[in-house]
C-alpha cells in the first residue's frame, strides 16, 4: 500500500467525522453533501480547516482526479433513488 497522501472524495460526507479523520491522517479530502445543516455541523467540529467542504452532490466535485471516493453510512442510497444516471456521469467526470 502506498504511503503517499491520497486525494479522497467523501461523497455524502454528512457531519464530516470520517472526512476529518482521513485529513488528520494526511490525506487531501474533499467532503461533499447536499445538506447545509450537516455541513454546518461538519464545519463546527475540531479540524474543519483540513477538509474542503462543498454544499452539493457528487456532480459538484471539482473537476480534478481523485485517488479514491468513499460513501459511508447511508450515502449510497442516493444513487438508488432517482440518481442512477448520475453515477455514470460521475464515473466519466472523475475517473479514479
Amino acid at each position: 500500500m502506498s504511503k503517499r497522501p491520497h486525494r479522497v472524495a467523501d461523497v455524502g460526507c454528512g457531519t464530516g467525522s470520517f472526512a476529518v479523520r482521513l485529513a488528520r491522517a494526511g490525506h487531501n479530502v474533499v467532503g461533499v453533501d447536499p445538506s447545509a445543516e450537516m455541513l454546518r455541523f461538519a464545519r463546527s467540529r475540531p479540524g474543519p480547516e483540513l477538509v474542503r467542504w462543498i454544499d452539493g452532490d457528487a456532480t459538484d466535485l471539482p473537476d480534478e482526479a481523485f485517488d479514491s471516493a468513499i460513501m459511508s453510512g447511508h450515502a449510497f442510497q442516493n444513487l438508488l433513488t432517482g440518481c442512477g444516471p448520475r453515477a455514470g456521469q460521475l464515473r466519466n467526470q472523475h475517473p479514479l
